[in-house]
């Protein structure tokens, strides 16, 4: 039904001329080349670049064919017209930010073997964790500006898990538990959340929320081809550890918040037979934090923790 809808709406959309949106063109003309804009872009645009995200929203959700048919239907009523514009414009404008994103292609790094396996007790600077691929401060989304904040980002891997820590400043902490306030969730506060994915082809993710308060929240998800993330939060990662804990200052005032995790690679997709990480093999993934719903991460990121398309891919390094 979701691809039947897909293609009627890409076909009414490619049978509409564009027409360029100014002031020399009719309000009528102007929906016409909104509606254009969407014709074969699903099928043409590349299905790894940063705003397939995006795109993937003109199959996602039946809704947009009564955008498109109240556009191109003149006998429709004005409130559908205005409601139409504003659902496609919205989507419009989110696609060229992407079309419009600087990086091109997963930004590529490697993640250190643990020569010392790190113990979870809050202390990033131990000898383990001085081992870790680290990044510092951090990417508001939808930008590439470098906010000088301070942030420390840490991973690090063995054979049955991986590491993940980070120190993430902040003057006060509001902490939400998933499912026990009409919402809010963990997301909406402060908070750390992992994505991790190893394969690009499966497009199959674990998402990991921890609270400051050490509150859990993780679902398996997946990116389907109709550009959905298919949350499965009762899907609880068996094996998972983690810490976290706010940060004082001698004078008892709030200086942030540290979160660590230990991952089994077992409940990995891709590992969940049994079989062993080894080095050179390939993990994606982001670490977005979230600070009173504000959300930045350890490097650029278009859109959204659930974009995998711009995902950082790591190698295994040993």
């Amino acid at each position: 039904m979701m691809r039947a809808t897909l293609l009627l709406a890409i076909a009414l959309a490619s049978s509409i001329p564009a027409f360029p949106q100014d002031g020399g063109h009719s309000q009528a003309e102007s929906d016409k080349a909104l509606a254009h804009f969407f014709g074969g872009l699903y099928e043409n645009a590349s299905f790894d670049s940063p705003e397939r995200y995006a795109i993937n929203k003109i199959a996602m959700n039946n809704w947009h064919i009564r955008a498109f048919e109240a556009l191109n239907n003149p006998k429709a009523s004005a409130d559908d017209k205005i409601a139409g514009r504003k659902e496609l414009g919205e989507l419009r404008d989110e696609i060229l930010l992407g079309r419009n994103w600087p990086i091109r292609q997963h930004e590529e790094c490697s993640i250190p073997y643990a020569k010392l396996k790190p113990e979870l007790d809050g202390n990033i600077d131990s000898p383990a964790w001085s081992q870790a691929l680290t990044f510092r401060n951090e990417f508001k989304l939808n930008s590439t500006d470098e906010t000088k904040s301070g942030a420390v980002w840490k991973m690090l891997w063995s054979e049955d898990s991986l590491y993940v820590a980070a120190m993430l400043p902040d003057s006060s902490i509001t902490s939400y538990e998933y499912g026990k306030e009409q919402g809010k969730g963990p997301w909406n506060g402060d908070c750390l959340e992992i994505f991790i994915m190893p394969s690009m082809r499966m497009k199959t993710y674990w998402e990991i929320v921890i609270t400051p308060d050490n509150k859990i929240f993780d679902g398996l998800q997946r990116n389907n081809k109709a550009g959905e993330f298919s949350g499965c939060p009762e899907e609880d990662m068996a094996g998972l550890r983690t810490y976290a804990s706010v940060l004082r200052r001698p004078d008892g005032s709030v200086q942030g918040f540290v979160v660590m995790a230990s991952i089994p690679f077992k409940e990995l997709p891709n590992y969940m037979l049994g079989n062993k990480p080894e080095a050179g093999q390939s993990i994606y993934f982001s670490l977005v934090r979230t600070n009173e719903g504000d959300k930045s991460s350890h490097l650029p990121l278009l859109y959204d923790g659930h974009n995998i398309f711009c995902y950082t891919k790591a190698a295994l390094a040993k």
